[in-house]
């Protein structure tokens, strides 16, 4: 029986795939299973997976009928896992060695809920060469290509506290900063599966909703009982033109709109402080503004902050904006006139 599942949606994964599977393979801690949901790629990442399948059999395939979006993958893979602990990673980037090793040792020594780590973040162009695993600062790329997101190192309710808040707020990652607004992500993290299970806690569909990861790390912080840090930097994301975050769906006023809607309804059920559903609310629609004018032009945008205007009255705006206006947050000039835009 595996210690640890490694779940893996795989879509056109492309030339990174490889580096994936083999940082993961070659992993110091050897009793995990490495569970790859195959989302129908067109690309030819279906047969490298299936080809690592033959030649370790630590890999399990999942293969899904119709392309599911990497939430509902997830899920599967959830579905099928054994390990005590879950882990997640993308198909597009690698770990270090110690990845699994150094997250376990500390889930078990203190009997976490979930273990947080520290990320590396390569910034590459998609029409290189595939990414070569570094070791111990041998033949590293050019400085200003790497960057780190650290947090504070503490444990317990303070980290469970600092983590929630920026989760719920949607801070913004910060490079190069030891701080908690950069807790949005879940590959730096192991869950404990039994704790999932019990609160049931799984992505929800990102066809329909964006930020499906801050959903679901939002609904673990809020529930969590015993969590820890391992300040070391494990999980190296790599971004590149290919990543999802930068297509305009992705932060489109449809599915941000569903993504606060369910933050509605999680805060009825945590004690999130309205503030920080407020900030989370305007963030997001700042974010979508922005995201209509860089992908749609001029009047759709002015289109869509003419329908915020009239939507601000809704349940899921209101309120939480109200509180986060009472909380005098210091904004630039142009934020400011947003805020006020939506009151």
């Amino acid at each position: 029986m595996p210690l640890v599942s490694v779940i893996v949606p795989v879509y056109n994964a492309g030339k990174y795939f490889t580096t994936l599977l083999d940082s993961i393979l070659a992993q110091t801690f050897t009793q995990f299973e490495l569970i790859l949901v195959l989302d129908c790629p067109t690309d030819g990442s279906d047969k490298v997976a299936k080809a690592y399948a033959m030649r370790d059999n630590r890999i399990v395939i999942i293969e899904n009928e119709s392309n599911l979006n990497i939430g509902c993958s997830r899920n599967k893979g959830l579905q099928m896992a054994q390990g005590a602990y879950i882990a997640f990673a993308d198909h597009d980037d690698y770990v270090q060695s110690t990845w699994l090793e150094k997250l376990y040792q500390k889930a078990v020594q203190v009997d976490a809920d979930v273990v947080v780590s520290d990320i590396e973040n390569r910034t590459i162009d998609a029409l290189t060469e595939p990414v070569a695993l570094f070791d111990e600062g041998k033949d590293k790329p050019a400085e200003n290509s790497i960057s780190y997101y650290r947090f504070p190192q503490v444990d317990g309710e303070t980290l469970r506290q600092g983590m929630l808040q920026a989760m719920v707020c949607s801070k913004h990652s910060i490079p190069n900063t030891q701080c908690f607004d950069n807790a949005n992500s879940i590959w730096n993290q192991l869950y404990k599966r039994s704790f999932l299970q019990k609160n049931r806690i799984v992505f929800v569909d990102n066809k329909y909703v964006s930020y499906e990861d801050a959903l679901f790390n939002i609904e673990v912080f809020a529930q969590a009982q015993k969590l820890a840090l391992v300040p070391e930097a494990l999980y190296v994301h790599l971004t590149h033109q290919s990543n999802a975050f930068g297509s305009y769906a992705y932060k489109s006023y449809d599915k941000i709109t569903k993504f606060l809607g369910v933050l509605h309804d999680l805060s009825g059920a945590f004690p999130f402080k309205a503030e920080w559903v407020g900030e989370a609310v305007f963030r997001k629609l700042y974010v979508c503004v922005f995201n209509e004018y860089h992908f749609k032009g001029l009047i759709p945008t002015l289109n869509l902050l003419l329908h915020l205007r009239r939507r601000r009255h809704d349940a899921i705006f209101n309120n939480p904006l109200r509180c986060y206006r009472k909380s005098k947050p210091t904004l630039s000039i142009p934020k400011q006139l947003f805020l006020l835009w939506l009151s």
